[in-house]
């Protein structure tokens, strides 16, 4: 996958629905429902992390309008892709600007969002363990209040069953091993998006 164009998917908001079919404004309200089981939380040595299941279509968003060939052709390209956003703050702001007085710790955390927790990400599914296809960092510089890594898994979540974790073995940001447990049956609810009048 072109990193251009994972670039654009991350630049799209956190997303997710409600009915058969809805907006994108209630696929958003959807995601961010906490009785919809698609945020989990944890706080570990002052610092909050929040993962959060992106539904493909509102990835999808930036790059075809809906219902189009182009669109079908892309969601046949994302098929066994999901995306899960890992958002990570220490006193409401960026984890690596806890840092930002240490110009050799800051580089190093910023290096790490950006290549190094590739390898220390996975998801546990049945028996098998899953690294990401891909992950992408964006900085902030300051402005959001959360550090923010998109994760691109191959993983096909829909045509799973059970529950699966999401696990970071953080070894550079001061957090260490933290575990999200989701439900597949979550991920099948998640409505799909109207492909007109959007």
């Amino acid at each position: 996958m072109k990193p251009g164009f994972i670039g654009l998917i991350f630049l799209t908001g956190v997303n997710c629905c409600v009915s058969e079919s809805v907006s994108k404004e209630e696929l958003s309200t959807y995601v961010t429902n906490d009785n919809n089981g698609l945020v989990k939380t944890a706080e570990k040595n002052n610092v909050d992390i929040h993962l959060v299941y992106r539904p493909k279509e509102l990835v999808l968003l930036q790059e075809a309008e809906p219902g189009t060939d182009e669109w079908i052709r892309a969601m046949k390209n994302l098929d066994s892709l999901d995306y899960f956003v890992l958002q990570i703050s220490k006193n409401g702001h960026e984890v690596e600007n806890t840092w930002v007085h240490d110009d050799r710790q800051f580089l190093h955390a910023v290096k790490y969002l950006s290549d190094g927790i590739t390898n220390e990400i996975e998801m546990e599914i049945g028996n098998n363990s899953i690294l990401p296809e891909q992950t992408v960092f964006s900085q902030t510089f300051g402005t959001a209040g959360r550090t923010s890594v998109l994760i691109v898994f191959k993983s096909y979540l829909e045509k799973q069953v059970g529950t699966f974790k999401v696990v970071w073995k953080d070894s550079a940001l001061g957090v260490g091993r933290v575990e999200f447990t989701f439900q597949t049956s979550d991920i099948r609810k998640v409505p799909k998006l109207k492909t007109a009048n959007i």
